[in-house]
């Protein structure tokens, strides 16, 4: 006698996303309505507009910020600044006496060949550049003419003054203790 065993088929799960079982979900009432619509990604256009707006406003601040005339003003003050307090420095370094003397666009220093003496030599900058001086950029230079100033050996100023660079920079230097900010 020969024994034949059936098996009932096996039901497999329809594939979730396939067509087939989407059709089948929407017939069902309340099922299956939110597979019918696949997810899109991006932006909408508001927000593109938003973006193009807020990058339109910052660029107007930003731009007048980058013009060369501030940046060469802003450059010219540091340059001079540092110079100046490279000077005193250098006096009271060397115990001699540095000359400054001032153009529109343009600082040069000299420095005194012995203690006491006149200057005459050229002051040497910090990488080895000699004649050290500070030549201003197109628009840059002082509003005024600044008078010549001279480090003593102690680094005190012998005509404390305050310089105005174009644009709304000014560099002090103090009486008494020359100090230069």
């Amino acid at each position: 006698m020969l024994m034949v065993h059936l098996q009932a088929p096996i039901k497999r799960e329809p594939d979730v996303y396939s067509p087939a079982a989407n059709r089948r979900r929407s017939a069902r009432p309340g099922r299956g309505r939110e597979l019918r619509f696949a997810v899109q990604s991006g932006f909408t256009v508001t927000e593109l507009v938003v973006v193009l707006i807020l990058t339109g406003v910052l660029a107007a601040v930003a731009a007048p910020l980058l013009s060369t005339a501030v940046i060469d003003e802003a450059r010219f003050y540091t340059e001079t600044q540092a110079f100046l307090r490279y000077a005193q420095k250098t006096a009271v370094a060397q115990r001699r006496n540095v000359c400054l003397s001032f153009t529109a666009t343009t600082v040069s220093a000299t420095v005194a060949t012995s203690f006491g003496g006149a200057c005459s030599g050229a002051l040497t900058g910090p990488g080895g550049v000699s004649p050290y001086a500070v030549i201003a950029q197109k628009s840059a230079g002082f509003s005024a003419t600044p008078v010549a100033i001279t480090f003593n050996a102690n680094g005190v100023p012998n005509n404390p003054q305050t310089l105005l660079i174009t644009g709304s920079n000014a560099i002090v230097v103090e009486a008494g203790s020359g100090y230069v900010h």
